[in-house]
């Protein structure tokens, strides 16, 4: 009898035992501590890729607001196609003080020489930094200034953003080739284009060396369209942006930016 009361004691502290084990482990707080520290965990793992993609997801924040705000003057003027017509003027001029706000605010930025861009048309290059940002404030300072839309040359994979084809129309972005860019031209509109494109984005040095190789159609197209070419240069330009591109040749990784705010300003060179 004692050996069964000895036994019948211990299974009874042994299913108490687990009893006790199988409430903590299910118990809310138990979960809500152990989230909570894989929670704080987690953050702290992220924020070296939230500071080092930090441009990225700033400017990526605008264009979506830009294009929240371009949806609403469509809803209320009740606009369709036609998106470089005078009637989207309010959404345009909406979107360029949203910009041009940015731009005085995060880079002091500000543009010398605007009375010396020609009144027709016209092909504006620009060095392409690690992060253009200046070619947002300055065709939205262009636009403010003197009502003129300057039509954009940008990378195929631009239009692949979701949602952005209404920006994409309305601001006068464009991926097509010499023919078009001609036509553009033609029409009466300054066409900007940078020539280093994602190449000179990563791989260009604090002496702003041009690594445009064999990219000289931005040449051809301006001699065909008989238009000036307008070269446009931002100082502070590499010192607002660096990027791993020494590291990028070695890894293969292009992707890396790291950003730190530096006043910019930008000035034209009308001798060449």
């Amino acid at each position: 009898m004692a050996s069964r009361s000895e036994s019948y004691s211990s299974g009874q502290e042994d299913v108490t035992g687990l009893t006790s084990l199988l409430k903590e482990w299910i118990s809310p707080n138990h979960y809500l501590e152990d989230f909570g520290d894989c929670t704080v965990s987690l953050l702290w793992a992220l924020i070296p890729f939230i500071i080092l993609f930090s441009p990225t997801l700033i400017v990526l924040g605008f264009i979506y607001l830009s294009i929240l705000l371009l949806h609403i003057y469509k809803r209320k003027d009740n606009l369709k196609g036609d998106y470089l017509s005078k009637s989207w003027d309010n959404g345009r001029r909406a979107v360029s003080y949203l910009w041009n706000i940015y731009g005085v605010l995060w880079h002091g930025y500000e543009v010398c020489g605007m009375d010396k861009v020609p009144k027709g048309p016209g092909l504006v290059v620009l060095y392409h930094g690690a992060f253009p940002l200046d070619y947002f404030y300055f065709v939205s300072r262009l636009y403010l200034q003197t009502g003129r839309l300057c039509h954009s040359v940008v990378d195929y994979h631009f239009s692949k953003i979701p949602g952005i084809k209404l920006f994409y129309n309305v601001q006068g972005l464009t991926q097509d080739g010499r023919v078009q860019c001609v036509e553009i031209l033609k029409k009466g509109y300054l066409l900007g284009v940078l020539p280093g494109g994602v190449r000179e984005a990563l791989f260009s040095d604090e002496n702003y060396s041009l690594l445009w190789g064999n990219r000289t159609g931005f040449a051809h197209v301006a001699i065909d369209a008989k238009v000036p070419i307008i070269p446009v240069f931002t100082a502070n330009l590499r010192e607002g942006y660096r990027t791993l591109g020494k590291i990028c040749k070695i890894v293969s990784v292009s992707a890396f930016i790291f950003p730190y705010a530096a006043p910019m300003s930008l000035d034209f060179n009308l001798k060449s």
